[in-house]
Parts: structure tokens; C-alpha cells; sequence
């Protein structure tokens, strides 16, 4: 087994650029249990999507997403769980990215973005959804 094959032993999903490695590894060692779904846009570009399911009973009720593209995330709740909008980008899904649910934010080191996309993740673990009024 090579170095890359021991590195992505670790990850649900094969990482395919540095970036992404480096994206989920420090976003997964601190947030724990997300679901990743690797894409690619049409003109060959690699991005993930990473989901949390709140469910009720087995049922799930509500899904956050959160797209990396590489510099940047932006995320949201998903529209369907993720039935209609996996593979499509938050943007062309009508993805809420503004606050108080959402988060959009662009940075060079994933490692950065990875530690905002967590502390999302968790606050969102913990409180949910956001009532809006």
C-alpha cells in the first residue's frame, strides 16, 4: 500500500486533490459522523458536497449541506434532504447561504475553511434549524 492509499484509508471517500484531502481531514477529526459526496463540474472540476441528516425516529426530516469547491464553502439546508439536489451545486439549488442558517466563505487553506465548515456543522447539531419569523 502507497502513501496515498494509507492517507485515504481514513477518509469515507477518496480525496482527489490535496485540497480536498486536507479539507476533510481536519473538518472530519473535528466534527465527527458526515456524509461526503464526491462530485465533479462539467467542465472537470472536482467538489464535495458534506451532509448531516436530523432524523426523526428513521425517518430524515432535514438535511444540511455544504458544498467545497476547493477556496471556498457554501452552505445551507437542503430543499429535499438531498433527493433532487445531490450533484447540484447550492447555488443552482437555491441554497440559503446568508445567516443565520447559512454560511459562504472563500480562503486559500481548507484547513481554514474546514474549522468554519465544523463549528457550523456542530452549532447546527445543536440547535438545528433557525425559526424564521
Amino acid at each position: 500500500m502507497d502513501d496515498e492509499d494509507t492517507l485515504n484509508s481514513e477518509l469515507p471517500v477518496e480525496a482527489r486533490t490535496r485540497e480536498e484531502e486536507v479539507f476533510l481531514r481536519a473538518l472530519l477529526d473535528q466534527c465527527g459522523e458526515l456524509d461526503v459526496w464526491p462530485h465533479v463540474t462539467p467542465d472537470g472540476r472536482p467538489w464535495l458536497i458534506v451532509s448531516l441528516d436530523f432524523c426523526e425516529g428513521s425517518t430524515i426530516v432535514e438535511t444540511l449541506r455544504l458544498d467545497f469547491e476547493g477556496s471556498a464553502i457554501h452552505g445551507g439546508w437542503s430543499p429535499a434532504c438531498l433527493n433532487w439536489d445531490d450533484g447540484v451545486s447550492a447555488a443552482d439549488a437555491g441554497i440559503d447561504t446568508s445567516p443565520p442558517d447559512g454560511i459562504a466563505l472563500r480562503h486559500d487553506d481548507p484547513s481554514e475553511l474546514a474549522r468554519a465548515a465544523a463549528r457550523w456543522f456542530e452549532h447546527h447539531r445543536t440547535v438545528g434549524r433557525t425559526p424564521r419569523g
